[in-house]
């Protein structure tokens, strides 16, 4: 639960652009905009910083984010920090997670502002790569799957000469080493869970795991690329049970024939029986084993 104790704890909050214009008109915001995208400002997202606001201005923000509350709408604001930096260190330490890659020469745009991306990333990275992540950050607090969540850092510490012992405060490493190719896929990950109407923080990983095997079986089987493929055999899965492809009316369809060439998964998988869906939803349902 996200109450005004822990509000009072957080130095940051990262409003995306499009909610803006909920926040109190007293909010003082800026863009965190990495170097070189500088075209694409208004795609960025917005850096509240907490300690530069007036008591009467920290009251105004978190009487919207309690107003959601009452009335059952998502908030506003969907991330807090807190974090050992100054404003600047904090901007240049986001910006350097938001520009990053395998490679210097391909970098990508890493949402990490959106809970459903961050949340997919704490799970991905090893615990060494996560503790790197946070920085000098103490913890992210956000919502994801209609609830609030607050990740501490990992107790990873290092023992320095006068045998005091002190957490590592490197700033933002490179991201070379970090599993990219799992990476990749959350946006993928994300569009399944969101089509199975998967919600609960809990939930999200441990059903993102399954979509992501999903989706993995799709391009190592049945040779599906196209993002919009993968996130209907990924739906599927979820909703239709992990093993919906055993159905052989099911797989006769998946790859694209001669006739259907120029169709999308969606397209080959509406020609179907309804009945076929239909029960297979309701061994999802009863928890029964299904016989192929």
């Amino acid at each position: 639960m996200f109450n005004r104790e822990l509000f009072n704890t957080c130095t940051f909050a990262i409003v995306d652009q499009a909610m803006i214009d909920y926040l109190p008109e007293s909010t003082n915001t800026e863009a965190l905009v990495p170097a070189g995208l500088e075209a694409s400002t208004q795609l960025m997202p917005m850096l509240i910083d907490m300690r530069a606001h007036a008591a009467d201005q920290l009251d105004a923000l978190f009487e919207v984010l309690e107003r959601a509350e009452k009335f059952d709408e998502p908030p506003p604001v969907t991330l807090f920090v807190k974090a050992q930096l100054d404003r600047d260190k904090f901007a240049q330490y986001w910006n350097s997670m938001q520009l990053s890659g395998p490679r210097p020469d391909r970098q990508v745009w890493l949402r990490v502002h959106d809970p459903r991306v961050l949340h997919q990333l704490l799970h991905i990275l090893p615990p060494m790569q996560r503790e790197k992540l946070f920085g000098q950050c103490d913890a992210f607090t956000f919502w994801v799957g209609e609830e609030w969540c607050t990740v501490l850092v990992d107790a990873f510490r290092a023992s320095v000469e006068d045998g005091t012992t002190q957490r590592i405060v490197a700033p933002f490493p490179s991201a070379a080493r970090w599993p990219w190719d799992r990476i990749e896929l959350i946006g993928t990950i994300n569009r399944a869970l969101l089509g199975a109407g998967v919600t609960g923080a809990a939930r999200l990983i441990t059903q993102g795991v399954l979509a992501e095997q999903l989706i993995n079986r799709a391009i190592s089987q049945y040779g599906l690329a196209e993002k919009a493929d993968l996130v209907e055999f990924a739906t599927r899965g979820l909703t239709s049970g992990a093993d919906f492809d055993d159905n052989p009316n099911i797989a006769r369809v998946i790859r694209p024939n001669n006739l259907s060439a120029d169709s999308t998964l969606t397209d080959r998988f509406a020609i179907l029986e309804k009945k076929i869906w239909t029960e297979l939803r309701e061994v999802v349902e009863t928890g029964s084993t299904r016989k192929t």
